[in-house]
């Protein structure tokens, strides 16, 4: 049973360490450069609160009130998850590819993203232990956890006069875990003097010292596309996606793997499994429980791709008012595909606010804002898709971005 904790234990200080609703402006001004960074830290989960979040990120006691708040606050099916990433782009509109429509982009960038689903008795095992469970079955099944951490490098086109663009893109990856417990059930009787375990699934974590472990090739795509013309104003969707692709880890991952059904007599889980980690080689109860330990090579998954599709805004339009809306999916992660909606508010020529209501992903309903300044050949963007989160402990994770960009 040291697995299972370990699985949960082991990915929730992996999750915590930090999608994107800063809208994305679009403008037919021809510029010969363009220089965009972003960035995005954003964690949420649909059951653990921040208070309960905060001890894991910076560290502190969780006693056991802190543990009775959070376990009530567990549901049935629990998500959690993160994305966190950084990412510099160039743009060079002068050079002329394929006639005079075209220029071409360079970009790199450094990525990390991750779920977790759990059902509300793992919650209790992992911080109750066992002896809550005395007279009881802890239903574990259906847990299943990823994350990965990658860097990128792409090189691609980009159309002068829509802004619409592709690339592809080389990673290179440098952690990465799966795994999932299609069974597991733990039973123990009221003494405490007999155990019955059925397990079945599978985990594996990188395990080479080496920075890079994995290639990867995907791509990155951005389609703009006209809807409606007023007199007054142009609306156009967006079809987007950020690293769809797969990866491959050439250095050796540790996988175990288990399929058994086992009763002990007699003694207390802690018992069985004493002061020993699942990760150190001499770990024999691993052999006991029936879990196989390889090393496996050449493992291939999908990069933590997203999809967006929606109306974005017009940012030559003059209008006061604009509305923008749309769907977000990242079809890898344990992740409810979420629709939003908002409105930006042009308050001046150089600042725009805007505010926005979300449904689905990681997390509950959750309400964003966003903050705009355009001075010059600069546009600097700052947003939560969290504001609740952002600032109480009582949210359900954390989110920041922001985006800087140069037009010249």
């Amino acid at each position: 049973m040291r697995i299972i904790v370990a699985i949960l234990s082991v990915f929730s200080l992996f999750s915590l360490s930090a999608q994107h609703l800063l809208p994305v402006q679009f403008d037919t001004n021809r510029i010969n450069y363009e220089l965009i960074l972003t960035g995005t830290g954003d964690y949420s989960s649909n059951s653990v609160q921040n208070f309960f979040l905060d001890k894991f990120l910076f560290g502190g006691y969780i006693d056991q009130g802190i543990k009775d708040a959070a376990f009530e606050k567990q549901r049935s099916i629990n998500r959690l998850g993160f994305d966190a990433h950084a990412e510099l782009e160039f743009r060079d509109m002068k050079l002329g590819l394929f006639g005079d429509r075209w220029g071409y982009l360079i970009k790199t960038g450094y990525g990390s993203a991750g779920s977790v689903l759990y059902g509300k008795d793992a919650f209790g095992f992992i911080f109750y232990g066992n002896e809550s469970f005395l007279g009881d079955t802890a239903e574990l099944s259906g847990t299943r956890f990823q994350f990965q951490t990658y860097q990128k490098f792409g090189f691609g086109i980009v159309n002068k006069s829509s802004k619409s663009s592709i690339s592809l893109n080389g990673y290179t990856l440098s952690n990465q875990g799966f795994g999932s417990l299609a069974s597991a059930n733990f039973y123990q009787t009221s003494l405490g003097d007999s155990i019955s375990v059925e397990l079945e699934g599978d985990f594996s974590v990188a395990n080479h010292p080496s920075f890079i472990k994995g290639w990867g090739l995907g791509v990155d795509f951005d389609f703009r596309i006209p809807w409606f013309k007023t007199e007054t104003n142009e609306s156009f969707f967006q079809f987007s996606g950020k690293n769809v692709g797969v990866a491959i880890m050439h250095q050796a991952m540790k996988s175990y793997q288990a399929e058994k059904l086992f009763v002990y007599d007699g003694l207390r889980l802690n018992q069985l499994l004493g002061d020993e980690s699942i990760f150190n080689d001499g770990f024999s109860v691993l052999d006991t429980l029936g879990v196989d330990t390889l090393a496996v090579t050449n493992t291939v998954r999908p990069l933590p791709g997203m999809l967006q599709f929606g109306k974005i805004i017009n940012d030559m339009s003059k209008q006061r008012w604009q509305s923008y809306y749309g769907l977000r999916m990242f079809p890898t992660l344990s992740y409810i595909p979420m629709v939003y909606a908002g409105a930006q508010c042009r308050i001046t020529d150089w600042f725009k606010m805007g505010a926005n209501l979300s449904f689905g992903g990681f997390s509950k309903v959750r309400g964003g804002t966003y903050l705009q300044f355009d001075y010059a050949a600069f546009s600097c963007g700052i947003s939560t898709e969290n504001i609740v989160g952002l600032l109480s402990s009582k949210g359900y994770g954390r989110s920041l971005q922001f985006r800087l960009r140069c037009a010249f």
